[in-house]
């Protein structure tokens, strides 16, 4: 695959990063909930499994001139535009593409962008946070129900508790996440316990 070939990526190599945990879950959610538009905080490696894994118009912002100029160089196509800049209040207005059927957050400040968003996650749609693990982020999280996925440093929003569940029922815990923090000894414990008492 692209994604891990570029990064090094070796699932026998246990100094894997954080980077690529999100990989698989992002992978289900668009194979099997069909998605049309998403926005994206931060485009890299998960534009990649968008674009690959749905067929989804793709609209991906940076803040960073170097980042944007490169990804907008390597994603160009009709499905993807890679903006510059954060938008202001009305996030529909970003391309008259909203309401948005997956916002994918991974830049930013990740609070703040889970409040404003809101409005414009279709009722059917959901918010995709990765380094969901970090203790600030949990604010914004808890302004929707959402779905940890703890073993793939994620998190998914949702507005609809049924949508939540149908991707609980879809998209099984995964724990083979060989990041730094996932191959402690602690953390191979905790996940020991959480797959003992999965029903």
């Amino acid at each position: 695959m692209w994604i891990t070939r570029k990064l090094g990526y070796n699932r026998d190599d246990k100094r894997g990063t954080t980077f690529v945990s999100f990989i698989k879950p992002l992978q289900l959610l668009c194979q099997r909930f069909p998605l049309k538009t998403v926005l994206e905080f931060g485009p890299g490696y998960s534009t990649e499994i968008l674009f690959q894994n749905s067929s989804a118009t793709i609209i991906s912002l940076e803040t960073n001139l170097l980042w944007h100029l490169k990804y907008r160089k390597r994603f160009d196509s009709e499905r993807v535009r890679v903006l510059f800049g954060w938008p202001g209040k009305d996030l529909v207005e970003l391309g008259g593409e909203g309401p948005y059927s997956l916002i994918f957050i991974d830049a930013g400040d990740r609070v703040s962008i889970m409040k404003g968003v809101f409005n414009v996650v279709h009722p059917n749609g959901m918010v995709f946070l990765h380094d969901a693990h970090r203790a600030e982020y949990e604010p914004g999280i808890h302004l929707y129900p959402h779905r940890y996925f703890p073993e793939r440093h994620s998190c998914i929003l949702f507005k609809s508790k049924n949508l939540r569940d149908a991707v609980e029922k879809e998209i099984p815990p995964d724990y083979s996440c060989i990041c730094r923090e996932c191959s402690s000894a602690d953390r191979t414990a905790y996940f020991s316990r959480l797959a003992g008492s999965a029903p």
